[in-house]
C-alpha cells in the first residue's frame, strides 16, 4: 500500500486522498449493529460499489482508478457497469 501510494502520489508527501481508502473511516461504518440477518453481499456490493465509483471521480481514468483499487482495468469496467454506472471510455 505505501508503494502504491509513494507512485500515485503528486508530491513530496503522502496526503489521506493517496491511500486506498476515505479519510475518516472507521470501522463502524462498514460494520453496522444489527439484530437478525445480515444480506453481506448487499453489504458487500455497496461498499465496492462506493469504491469504485469514489476511484474513477478522483482519478478520472479507468487505468488510474483501478491501479488505486489494485483492479485490472477490465474488472473495473465490469463491476462498474454492474452497479449502474455507465460504461466508461478508458482514457
Amino acid at each position: 500500500m505505501v508503494e502504491r501510494a509513494v507512485i500515485l502520489s503528486s508530491g513530496q508527501l503522502i496526503r489521506p486522498e493517496d491511500l486506498p481508502f476515505c479519510p475518516g473511516w472507521t470501522p463502524a461504518l462498514f460494520c453496522p449493529k444489527q439484530e437478525g440477518t445480515v444480506d453481506l453481499k448487499a453489504l458487500t456490493e455497496q461498499f465496492e460499489a462506493r469504491f469504485i465509483n469514489a476511484a474513477y471521480e478522483k482519478y478520472g481514468s479507468v487505468r488510474k482508478a483501478a491501479a488505486s483499487l489494485s483492479m485490472d482495468p477490465a474488472t473495473f469496467l465490469r463491476k462498474r457497469k454492474k452497479y449502474g454506472e455507465p460504461p466508461v471510455v478508458q482514457k
